[in-house]
C-alpha cells in the first residue's frame, strides 16, 4: 500500500468515527446513554469520554509535530484526561457534535500535509521518537476498539 493510499485510508476512519458513534446510539435517551454494560465497565457515554480523550491528546502531538521540530510530547492518561475535562459528565449529543467539529478541523490539516509532513516526528516521553504517521494510525486503533466495544454495547443492552 502506497503512503498516500494508507493516509487515505486512515483519513476515511478518521471520518466515520462519529458517525459510528451516533448510529450505534441513535434514539438512545440519557439514561440509556449512561447505562453501565453488564460487565460493569463501561457505558455509551464513557466510550464517546474515552474517544474525546484520546482525540484531544493526539490532536495536540499531531500539531505540536506540525508547528514544531521535534517536539517534546508529553505522557498523558487518558480516563485522567476524559475526568478533568468533564467529558464523563458532558451532555453526550453536545460532546459527540463538538468531536465531530474538532474531527473535521483535524482532517482538513491532514489533507493538506506532503509526504514528508506525515513522516514529521516528536519525542514522546516513553515512547520515544514517533512519526505524525504512527501517532494518527494510533489514533485510528483506538478509536476502532472504543468503537467495537460501543457496538458490543449496543447488542448488550438492546
Amino acid at each position: 500500500m502506497t503512503l498516500k493510499q494508507q493516509t487515505g485510508a486512515i483519513i476515511s476512519s478518521l471520518l466515520s468515527t462519529p458517525t459510528r458513534v451516533d448510529q450505534a446510539t441513535a434514539g438512545w435517551d440519557t439514561a440509556r446513554l449512561r447505562a453501565i454494560s453488564p460487565e460493569g465497565q463501561h457505558s455509551a457515554a464513557s466510550i464517546l469520554a474515552h474517544i474525546r480523550a484520546n482525540d484531544d491528546i493526539q490532536n495536540y502531538r499531531a500539531y505540536m509535530i506540525m508547528a514544531r521540530e521535534n517536539p517534546p510530547l508529553p505522557s498523558f492518561n487518558m480516563e485522567s484526561w476524559a475526568a478533568a475535562s468533564g467529558y464523563l459528565d458532558a451532555d453526550f449529543h453536545t460532546s459527540l457534535e463538538t468531536f465531530r467539529l474538532r474531527r473535521n478541523e483535524l482532517v482538513a490539516m491532514l489533507r493538506r500535509l506532503s509526504a514528508d509532513d506525515w513522516q514529521r516526528s516528536g519525542t514522546h516521553e516513553i515512547r520515544g521518537s514517533v512519526t505524525l504517521l504512527e501517532i494518527i494510525n494510533y489514533t485510528v486503533e483506538q478509536e476502532e476498539l472504543l468503537c467495537s466495544q460501543l457496538e458490543t454495547l449496543v447488542t448488550q443492552l438492546s
